[in-house]
C-alpha cells in the first residue's frame, strides 16, 4: 500500500529529477535534500576499488581525489500527462479546517471531467492541496451561518458539502457567489 501511495505521488509531480544510475526520483524542490550517495554507483565504484563517492550539486561524483568514476547525474523528466479536465467553475472560497476549525482562503476548481472539487493554495498554484471526490458527496446545501464563522462574513454565504467521510464548510465572499457554487455543484451531482 505504501509503495502505491509513493508511486501515485511521484506520478502526480509536474517535473522532477531521476538519477541516471539508480533511477531515484525526486521533486525539483526536494533535490537539495536527496542523499548524494548513489547506492548503485557506490557499489560499482567499490567493486572497482576506488573508495566511496558522493555527488556534488552539479550531479558529478567526487571520489578520493580521482575523477575517473562514471558521472552520475539527475535528469529532468516530465510526469505522465494528466487526465483531461473541464473547469466548470472556479474561484476563491474560504475553507474551514477539519481539526483546528480555522478558516483559510483557497482557490477551488470544479472539474466535471474528473468529477472532483479540487482546492489549491492560490490561483497560480499548479498542484492541488487536496480534492473532494464528487462521487462521495451526499448533499450540498447553502446555509445561513456556521459555528465559528468569521465575524464579518455575509449571511447566506456558507456552503456545506456532506460526504461519506466528513462535512466541508466553505464560505463565499457573498450570498450570490455561494448560490452560484451550490448550483454548479448540484448540477455536477445530478449528472451521476
Amino acid at each position: 500500500m505504501r509503495l502505491i501511495l509513493i508511486l501515485s505521488f511521484l506520478l502526480s509531480l509536474p517535473t522532477g529529477f531521476r538519477c541516471s544510475d539508480c533511477g531515484y526520483n525526486c521533486h525539483e524542490k526536494c533535490l537539495p535534500f536527496v542523499p548524494k550517495n548513489c547506492q548503485k554507483l557506490l557499489k560499482s565504484i567499490g567493486e572497482a576499488g576506488m573508495g566511496s563517492a558522493h555527488l556534488q550539486g552539479n550531479g558529478r561524483p567526487v571520489t578520493d581525489g580521482h575523477d575517473t568514476a562514471p558521472p552520475t547525474s539527475f535528469e529532468t523528466y516530465a510526469a505522465a500527462p494528466k487526465a483531461a479536465e473541464h473547469r466548470t467553475h472556479e474561484g476563491y472560497l474560504c475553507k474551514q479546517g477539519a481539526f483546528f476549525k480555522q478558516w483559510k482562503q483557497r482557490w477551488f476548481v470544479l472539474d466535471s471531467m474528473q468529477h472532483q472539487l479540487r482546492y489549491y493554495e492560490s490561483s497560480e498554484d499548479g498542484n492541488s492541496k487536496r480534492h473532494i471526490d464528487l462521487a462521495e458527496v451526499e448533499s450540498v446545501n447553502l446555509i445561513k451561518s456556521v459555528p465559528g464563522a468569521p465575524k464579518r462574513s455575509a449571511e447566506n454565504s456558507f456552503i456545506e458539502i456532506s460526504t461519506v467521510r466528513r462535512v466541508y464548510n466553505l464560505m463565499a465572499g457573498d450570498a450570490k457567489s455561494a448560490q452560484d457554487w451550490v448550483e454548479k455543484l448540484q448540477g455536477c451531482l445530478q449528472r451521476d
